[in-house]
């Protein structure tokens, strides 16, 4: 069969699997807002331990157009990264804020364009602090009270383990350290179990271009994910230099991107390489979706950040949440921080907003510079 696209989705830090990715966008087909265009989707197929895939159409007056999308797995790996324990988040706690720390024009730069994103990361960081202020003051007062030495020191353990254990799960505090982690190993290209990874699915992008079945070529990377979809792009290029001058049309859509998480690190070397890579590639459209309401994306810090202009059409673009909702709905996911970071990957309530299924599934749906005449 060919195809007129292509696409490649990659998850964020989140530990579901491609079966969780195809009921969201089964539920994003049923309840798309009538626009004159329908949409539909098929049954998921697995092919190998990586890669899930299932087909999609679009019809509008114009025609009718197929698309195979696929879900790049990577939620082992997520598993393997969270803190497990107590033990396992003062061990990743110590890992993530000793690297990030220190670095100074790091932390500025986030304080400056990523303020609510910065101040999302320190969260483990204020609670970690709390609970080892809770821990002191009660062994402060029960040596006030004239307990032995142990018993105090003790009695402040208990209490600041007991706090960690009972608010580290509400503030999401392992789900935050191992995405920090994991960023941050992207960008360091120095993680052998990471770059293994990442070239498999290199490879299985590169497949997919030379089988010449399909007009376009599409990776889709949301949250963490676009980290990763920006690797493994950047990585398919370097095998098969030939991308964006023959074979498929390429196009990179990051949603609620993280990128700079890593590659504004002082040691984000690799991570900022990749980004030089497809910023200069011919033939990339890459669309940045990130909304500033977002405080798990970086809106105010574009995914190229810092990379020389080339040759790529780099766009970057608000979802525009408030205008694709109803207020009631808004509001709600203005309360609720993870849910509307999730919003990318369903339907809008209203006809024209922000739509996953139009943006894998509808022709031209990436923005271009119109020639010059």
């Amino acid at each position: 069969m060919h195809w007129h696209r292509r696409v490649y989705f990659i998850g964020g830090f989140d530990a579901r699997s491609p079966r969780h990715y195809h009921r969201l966008m089964r539920a994003a087909v049923a309840r798309r807002p009538a626009d004159g265009a329908h949409a539909t989707m098929g049954t998921r197929t697995a092919v190998d331990t990586l890669e899930d895939w299932w087909p999609m159409t679009w019809t509008d007056a114009d025609g009718s157009w197929a698309t195979r999308y696929a879900v790049l797995r990577w939620d082992d790996v997520v598993r393997a990264r969270s803190p497990a324990g107590l033990a396992g988040l003062l061990r990743h706690a110590a890992r993530v804020y000793g690297r990030a720390l220190p670095d100074g024009a790091y932390m500025r730069t986030l304080w400056r364009h990523a303020r609510p994103g910065l101040l999302m990361g320190l969260v483990p960081l204020a609670l970690l602090t709390a609970c080892v202020l809770a821990g002191g003051v009660t062994g402060l007062l029960a040596s006030l009270l004239g307990l032995p030495v142990a018993a105090a020191v003790g009695l402040a353990a208990t209490a600041a383990l007991t706090l960690l254990a009972v608010t580290a799960k509400p503030v999401r505090a392992a789900w935050m350290l191992g995405l920090l982690e994991v960023t941050d190993a992207l960008a360091r290209g120095r993680d052998a179990a990471l770059n293994a990874r990442l070239d498999a699915m290199a490879r299985t992008v590169v497949a997919a271009a030379e089988a010449g079945d399909a007009d376009e070529l599409m990776l889709v990377g949301h949250s963490v994910g676009s980290n990763w979809a920006a690797a493994v792009l950047a990585r398919a290029q370097r095998l098969a230099p030939w991308l964006g001058s023959r074979g498929p049309t390429l196009g990179l859509v990051t949603l609620g991107q993280t990128l700079p998480l890593g590659t504004a690190r002082a040691a984000g070397t690799a991570g900022r390489a990749d980004v030089a890579t497809l910023t200069a590639l011919q033939g990339l459209t890459w669309l940045d979706v990130s909304a500033p309401a977002d405080w798990a994306a970086l809106a105010g810090l574009p995914p190229w950040s810092g990379a020389p202009a080339g040759a790529a059409e780099c766009w970057a673009r608000s979802p525009r949440f408030h205008a694709a909702l109803t207020p009631a709905h808004y509001a709600a996911l203005r309360r609720d921080r993870h849910a509307l970071h999730m919003q990318y990957l369903h339907a809008p309530d209203l006809p024209g907003g922000w739509d996953i299924v139009a943006q894998v599934a509808r022709p031209n749906a990436l923005p271009h510079t119109p020639p010059s005449p």
